[in-house]
């Protein structure tokens, strides 16, 4: 599995060892002579309560959080080939629970307006489905992962 660097963004909510509660990132200081270290300002969210300098290594993101920028910023480090019916940076990732409580992350991506979807498209949308599972797994290990297509209609084909 490739390696993914996170440097911490302002407003990112956050949790942080021996810190209890929610974290709302308020300043990021990098330290300019060694990139990937540096230091944040966080406030426990609902509060005005604010802890200074704490080291982005003790930052813990929650899954569905790690999943989104995987996806949003680095997809083209995960080596899969995106079919031509997919809209390029387009996905949506939530977290919830299976009907019997365990921990699971929906992920859907979606495909351009108006794809009529035959068998061969099904198949094809099945195997990239299939493969951003499998390179996804790793940073939700223990979460159960489902990988959705979704139609983008245009308007008039939605209203009738």
């Amino acid at each position: 599995m490739a390696k993914f660097s996170f440097d911490p963004k302002v407003g990112e909510e956050v949790s942080a060892l021996g810190q209890y509660g929610r974290f709302s990132i308020l300043e990021v200081h990098p330290q300019d002579s060694i990139p990937g270290l540096g230091t944040v300002d966080l406030q426990l969210v609902g509060t005005e309560f604010v802890i200074r300098q704490i080291p982005w290594s003790a930052l813990i993101y929650p899954p569905e959080k790690i999943i989104q920028r995987v996806l949003d910023e680095k997809f083209e480090t995960l080596s899969i080939s995106m079919p031509d019916d997919v809209q390029p940076g387009r996905f949506d990732v939530r977290s919830g629970e299976t009907f019997d409580g365990d921990p699971k992350i929906s992920i859907w991506y979606y495909t351009k307006p108006d794809v009529v979807i035959s068998l061969a498209k099904a198949r094809e949308l099945n195997r990239f489905s299939s493969a951003l599972q499998e390179k996804i797994e790793p940073f939700a290990p223990n979460y159960m992962l489902q990988v959705l297509a979704k139609e983008d209609r245009s308007l008039l084909r939605a209203a009738s």
